[in-house]
Order: C-alpha cells, then structure tokens, then sequence
C-alpha cells in the first residue's frame, strides 16, 4: 500500500528550538523518524523521502519532512552535559524518538573467562570488557524506575520486534541524540 502526503503551502514553518524539526540533507537510508507513528527511512532523493511503517509506504516531500518530522538519529551540535540532564531530555521527549547509547552490565564470570585468554599486550580489551558491551537503542521512553537506576525504553529496530521493551542502565549512559542535539556526558 502506497499513500503520499499532499504538500501544502506553509505560511510558517513548525520549529523546534527555532530549527527545522529534520535535517533532510543530514537524513540517511534507515534513520527512524516520527509524525503521529514511527517510520524508517526506506528511500531518500533531493526532493522527497519514501518512509515504512508496518509495510505502509509513504513519500514526504522534502518541505514537508523538515517542518512536521522528527529525527532520531541526526545532530547539528553536540553538548556537554551531565547525566541527570540527559535523563530529563528522555523522559521529556513526549514520544519523539532519540538513539541512547550507553554501557551493558557486566557479567563477571563471562568477562573474566575472556580476560583469561588475552595477551598482556591486550590492557585496553581488557578495561573495555570491564566497562561493559557499548550498546545503542534507537526508541521511546516508556518509563523509569528510579529506584532501580533503570529507563525503560520501546525499541524501534526491525531486529528487537520480538522484545521491544529495552532497560537502560541510567549511570552507564554515554549520549543522547534527541532533537538535532547530541548530549555527551561530562
């Protein structure tokens, strides 16, 4: 199925933070976008965007695109910020979608047995396996549980539809991109 969005003529363009909502020229083949639902970019040419949602197909022009759609995966600027800020831009995102990247726990056993097989040469796989796996989410809030130090985010990726519902260890998070901003941990 097949629907396209008609263009209108727009007397003033829907900003955020006085930039356009989506950076067209920024917007790449499979970045996650949001008008109303959630939609992948399939195609993308000067003029318009085709998007995906549940084998729905939609072409936006590209006026349309940088005035009504959110990305989840482009910035203009990054800022430095602390992590407690980082968790308020999440749970203040009112179901626009961001990418999160942040550090898995670490199992102890697992990174143990593979510190055991490394070469003395190898301290900086070793400091890494004792961090944790890196990991990125593109998705939603959904909530928090404070009392836990954990966010729980909807994934967005075709690959998690199985299990959607992701934790995000909120003292492990590294960035944030959300709202043509990336927020870099001090």
């Amino acid at each position: 199925m097949k629907r396209q969005f008609q263009d209108r003529k727009w007397t003033k363009k829907r900003k955020l933070n006085d930039k356009e909502l989506l950076k067209f020229d920024k917007t790449k083949v499979g970045d996650y976008v949001f008008r109303g639902s959630y939609y992948k970019v399939k195609y993308k040419d000067e003029k318009k965007i085709q998007l995906e949602n549940d084998n729905v197909l939609v072409e936006v022009e590209k006026n349309l695109a940088e005035a009504e759609l959110y990305n989840a995966n482009s910035y203009d600027e990054e800022r430095m910020v602390t992590q407690e800020e980082i968790l308020q831009y999440m749970i203040g995102s009112n179901n626009i979608p961001f990418t999160v990247c942040f550090r898995k726990k670490v199992n102890i056993r697992d990174a143990l047995s593979k510190i055991a097989v490394l070469k003395d040469d190898e301290d900086e796989k070793c400091l890494e396996l004792l961090k944790g796996e890196k990991r990125e989410i593109v998705g939603r809030f959904l909530s928090l549980k404070k009392t836990m130090g954990y966010t729980y985010i909807m994934s967005l990726k075709d690959e998690d539809h199985l299990n959607p519902v992701k934790a995000v260890d909120n003292r492990s998070i590294e960035w944030l991109i959300f709202a043509n901003k990336k927020y870099i941990v001090k």
